[in-house]
């Protein structure tokens, strides 16, 4: 069943994957001590709830005879993000809970417990889009949820977005090792990062990599999100303000990563470079007005 899965997996992120809870990797930054600190973006609203399924081929590999049985059912996928409502109505009839006390399954890295409270809707988000108990919505309308809590609230006049510490995350990746099999996880996905590299020996020194390594090691994938910020480099490229090779960085831990996700579309009207007059707008055709 695993080798089912990671196949499934890798045909469906080799067909245009999507990322639909967008993140912005944002050059990465260091606190004083040292702590690298990971970002989000706002989430985009959907709009035809099946069209995703259709765009990045989970229509047609539920309609392909040799993957049509895989949903998702007897295994596990970790999320690790903001957090999960594991009383939403579309998550918590997959989301794992514990068989003795009856409580939810996993860790709140940021403030503690096992309930992976949000602090934010993204990682309820992102675990739908995975495992949402409807398969208009979801990839894996069988699988079982599991959600690791890492990111902080915004301080006080911060910029308003959650963020996450690699101290957290790696905390996140070793929990997923250790219970692996208890709840047979064949993915942890991360739909998060920070930096801009090229190749992975340029974030070998994160200190989450080595368990990354690990977990892939162990049959487990790793899916991380890529990064949105083509759009500005695109657009900075083409005004010759940005050399052309960033249209090719990534974050991290994306480079890192089993599947390194990506949006398939370039244009965001609403980025804020393009608000604070870093890249101009554009016409439907390309043209600045």
């Amino acid at each position: 069943m695993r080798l089912d899965v990671r196949l499934f997996l890798e045909r469906l992120w080799n067909r245009h994957a999507v990322q639909h809870a967008r993140l912005r990797n944002r050059r990465q930054s260091h606190m004083l001590t040292a702590a690298s600190v990971r970002y989000l973006e706002a989430l985009e609203p959907r709009i035809l709830l099946s069209a995703a399924n259709d765009l990045i081929g989970v229509t047609a590999l539920r309609a392909d005879p040799t993957f049509a049985g895989i949903d998702g059912s007897g295994v596990s996928v970790v999320v690790i993000d903001t957090g999960v409502d594991v009383t939403h109505p579309l998550i918590a009839g997959n989301y794992v809970f514990d068989a003795t006390s009856g409580g939810p399954v996993g860790q709140d890295f940021a403030f503690g417990g096992s309930n992976p409270v949000p602090v934010d809707l993204h990682g309820t988000h992102v675990a739908g889009i995975i495992g949402a108990t409807d398969p208009d919505i979801s990839v894996a309308p069988g699988v079982n949820l599991i959600g690791l809590q890492v990111f902080q609230a915004p301080a006080p006049g911060e910029d308003g977005q959650p963020r996450a510490y690699d101290n957290a995350i790696e905390a996140a990746l070793q929990w997923s090792i250790e219970h692996r099999e208890e709840y047979n996880i064949v993915a942890v996905n991360m739909s998060l990062g920070g930096g801009e590299y090229l190749f992975p020996v340029d974030a070998a020194s994160d200190p989450f990599a080595d368990e990354i390594s690990l977990l892939e090691d162990l049959g487990v994938a790793v899916v991380s999100s890529a990064g949105n910020n083509f759009d500005v480099y695109s657009h900075l490229a083409r005004l010759g303000l940005s050399p052309t090779y960033e249209l090719n960085t990534v974050g991290s831990p994306g480079i890192l990563s089993t599947f390194n996700v990506g949006a398939v579309y370039e244009g965001d009207p609403d980025d804020p470079a393009v608000e604070a007059g870093l890249i101009p707008k554009r016409n439907e055709n390309g043209s600045i007005p």
